[in-house]
């Protein structure tokens, strides 16, 4: 009822996509903020150049994870294809204006749920061929990713956006695709962009304990996963990589527990915190070196053992998992974050 009351009246823009949906909102949220749109921005996660998770802005527009509400946008960022065979996804599609637009992450299964859409449709991918919206990451010799993007073939705009983590790519070329359907020129995104500091807990910086850098994600998911152990190996290869990971949630088919324990044995070491014994049972029957610690404290301890100068500790997951960089944190002198 609340959001009800804060939208009336506003064009309602939502970003959907697991991993992806924050960075996508935040971004888009930003872009429309340094093109003095002043949109009223809702997240799930914070992010300090909103203001947090939250801002309340004075123009037409409402900037949101789609996790968030069950009301159908008038402009919507699917980055999840598989999402587009629900029902609740299909019935917002379904319901948004014959004046909205929708841009989709091109995927299996998605042209069934594309062809209800009343609103103008485009689709977002990584090839140009029959895409509307396409863009092509690259990573210099400095490890700093470089991003061009394409509309119909066409050249639109290189960014160079800070190394933000799971679903830069797809998320980045989202909020291009909807700041460019509200009129935003290409040169206020491309600066937005490169500007953009990403949105709280996305390989987030905590400090550093006696040499080792600690970097916290809220990447959940087995896809989410493996591309924040992805995007630290590729910002700071060839430091050891250690994971202490926390869900929310956790998995309960047997592919999605395989799923989650491969990635996560794509660590140096990793340790599942306050997991169930069913799930680390299945991991080791699949011989997957997943350590388990009782939590946050055990696995600090545990990991107090093995970290050194130049490792890197990645806590991932449920925002209950950053009380394992806080713990070393606590034991610096005046809690000075060193290095």
């Amino acid at each position: 009822e609340v959001l009800d009351r804060l939208a009336a009246g506003s064009t309602r823009i939502a970003c959907h996509g697991r991993d992806r949906d924050g960075l996508a909102a935040a971004l888009t949220g930003w872009t429309l903020v340094r093109a003095g749109l002043d949109p009223t921005v809702l997240l799930a996660d914070a992010a300090t150049q909103l203001g947090g998770w939250c801002r309340r802005g004075g123009g037409p527009h409402l900037v949101i994870e789609s996790c968030l509400s069950d009301r159908a946008p008038d402009y919507l960022a699917l980055l999840d294809p598989s999402a587009a065979a629900h029902d609740a996804m299909r019935a917002r599609i379904a319901a948004m204006p014959a004046s909205g637009y929708l841009a989709a992450w091109c995927g299996p299964g998605l042209s069934d749920a594309l062809g209800i859409a009343v609103a103008t449709v485009e689709t977002l991918g990584t090839g140009r061929r029959g895409l509307d919206w396409s863009a092509a990451v690259e990573v210099d010799e400095r490890g700093r990713p470089r991003l061009r993007v394409f509309r119909r073939g066409r050249f639109v705009l290189e960014a160079r956006p800070r190394p933000l983590g799971p679903g830069m790519g797809p998320g980045i070329l989202a909020a291009v695709a909807i700041a460019d359907r509200l009129g935003v020129g290409s040169t206020a995104i491309r600066e937005a962009i490169e500007e953009f500091e990403g949105p709280g807990r996305r390989l987030a910086t905590l400090g550093s304990y006696r040499g080792a850098r600690l970097i916290d994600d809220a990447s959940e998911g087995p896809r989410g996963v493996a591309e924040a152990l992805a995007s630290c190996r590729r910002a700071f290869a060839p430091r050891r990589l250690f994971v202490a990971y926390q869900g929310t949630s956790w998995p309960a088919g047997p592919i999605a527990i395989a799923r989650l324990g491969a990635a996560l044995a794509e660590a140096d070491a990793a340790w599942a915190v306050a997991a169930p014994a069913t799930l680390l049972g299945a991991w080791r029957a699949l011989g997957l070196p997943v350590r388990a610690a009782a939590g946050p404290v055990a696995a600090a301890l545990e990991l107090s053992r093995r970290l050194g100068p130049g490792d890197l500790l990645l806590t991932l997951g449920a925002v209950a998992v950053g009380k394992v960089a806080d713990e070393f944190l606590r034991r610096l002198p005046n809690r000075r974050q060193a290095g």
